[in-house]
């Protein structure tokens, strides 16, 4: 009898759950002098990211345990890398901009990986307009949706055009070389940030605002109207977003799909803001949180699980990383107590799981 009882007690201990920690946010340690920008992460245990410190390119790895940092990145003076994509570990795409100098227009960067090393691909820059001799040109976004298709995304504004937002930018990659792509007419803001679900559905969006002096003194307040773009493709098409009621404007600096009827965007409109699309319209939303907050970037999992990451800043000046959380049904969000600093981007690879990184630091969710 005894030993029966022992065996139904030990069955009942085996087949009770056991109770999962609470999901959270966890520092990662970096290596001295490292700052990140931008993440791709393949699995839990494989990203790539990449940065900058001191005008030096850097290239960081996640190997599932710890970052290691090398300068393994073809480095040019005042360079910088905003985004990065990655189709497999033998082939990365990070793009960015060189200001060469004062005097000297911006240039864009892109830098490949083929499994083995970096190496510069020559990208393409725009014509200038009658009136001006060059254009600045920078690149914000990138995608890779096939084997021989990548969409970086950008701004081009006529060198000696001052604050301007340009006109939006896209390169495509055929697999060889690089392209400019004609985008919507009409588009004028800048586009920060690009999703592919498939080689005939991408969406990429941006927004741009110019404020000199002081809202409430009256002075100069300039701002675009958001730039929302879809490919089918064959060609990019023009999308718009309403603001939600009592918000001035909606700025949006990330996005992510999961199907070609299912994306979100993250961005800001004073607080943080997000932006659905459900296959037939945008609805932007504004979150409760810091009157500070804006999401930089967005990495979704599924229609119901997203993780948007960015910064808020106190009405004192101190500022520190934000997350939110989409669960299908709402949002949450996390004001994350380090700083003085800020999240740029995020990657989430599997459910449940999410690296997240921006200047000086590397958070993991999970």
């Amino acid at each position: 009898m005894r030993l029966r009882l022992a065996i139904v007690s030990l069955l009942l201990i085996l087949c009770v759950p056991a109770v999962a920690s609470a999901t959270t946010w966890r520092a990662v340690k970096l290596p001295p002098h490292a700052s990140l920008s931008a993440v791709s992460c393949l699995e839990v245990n494989w990203c790539e990211a990449v940065g900058g410190w001191q005008n030096r390119l850097e290239e960081a790895h996640w190997n599932g345990r710890s970052w290691t940092v090398s300068t393994k990145l073809p480095n040019r003076r005042s360079s910088s890398l905003s985004a990065i994509a990655c189709r497999s570990r033998r082939f990365c795409i990070a793009v960015g901009n060189v200001a060469p100098g004062q005097f000297k227009p911006v240039e864009p960067l892109i830098e490949r990986w083929d499994g083995h090393r970096w190496r510069v691909d020559s990208a393409p820059k725009p014509q200038a307009p009658k009136g001006y001799r060059a254009m600045n040109t920078r690149l914000y976004g990138v995608a890779c949706p096939g084997a021989k298709l990548c969409f970086a995304v950008g701004q081009a504004v006529p060198f000696g055009a001052g604050a301007a937002p340009g006109v939006p930018l896209i390169e495509r990659w055929d697999g060889r070389r690089w392209h400019l792509m004609s985008g919507a007419r009409g588009a004028q803001s800048p586009l920060m940030s690009v999703s592919c679900t498939s080689t005939r559905a991408c969406t990429a969006v941006g927004s741009f605002r110019h404020v000199v002096g002081n809202p409430t003194a009256n002075n100069e307040q300039t701002e675009y109207p958001v730039t929302i773009e879809r490919w089918d493709g064959s060609r990019w098409s023009a999308q718009s977003v309403a603001p939600p009621a009592g918000t001035p404007g909606v700025q949006l600096f990330g996005v992510s799909c999961t199907s070609a009827t299912a994306c979100a965007a993250a961005g800001s409109a004073g607080p943080s803001l997000t932006a659905t699309w459900n296959g037939g319209g945008w609805t932007a939303q504004t979150l409760t949180g810091p009157p500070g907050g804006r999401l930089n970037a967005i990495a979704c999992q599924t229609s119901a699980s997203c993780m948007a990451v960015g910064q808020w800043t106190s009405a004192d000046g101190r500022t520190g990383p934000l997350s939110a959380f989409w669960n299908g049904t709402g949002w949450a969000q996390t004001v994350i107590h380090r700083g003085p600093t800020w999240l740029t981007s995020v990657s989430c690879p599997a459910l449940g799981w999410c690296m997240a990184v921006g200047s000086t630091i590397a958070e993991i969710w999970r």
